[in-house]
């Protein structure tokens, strides 16, 4: 089995699924498929009405925290919801083309 890709810094889009998220200390996890898990603080929710639940899609952009770690910034999280982690990489496949 590779081991997965730690992601640097772009200005480009990504998407994701969140893995998990702890509204009481918030601060969650995005799941992109072929990288390592990328923390989402959140601030880095810049227009969030209700908080974020694990199986949703995101998109974001990938920087820097203040700690020098990599973290997702400006997530925009979609209203569709992905299953938690489908045991079919195919389904797992779907929730990032939809």
């Amino acid at each position: 089995m590779a081991s997965k890709k730690e992601l640097l810094p772009s200005k480009r889009r990504m998407t994701g699924i969140i893995r998990f998220w702890d509204n009481v200390r918030g601060y969650g996890f995005v799941a992109v498929e072929g990288y390592k898990d990328i923390f989402m603080p959140a601030s880095s929710l810049p227009n969030l009405r209700k908080a974020p639940v694990s199986g949703q899609r995101v998109h974001f952009n990938v920087g820097v925290g203040k700690d020098g770690k990599i973290q997702a910034e400006n997530v925009v999280v979609k209203a569709t919801r992905c299953l938690s982690r489908p045991k079919s990489s195919l389904l797992w496949r779907r929730c990032f083309s939809e």
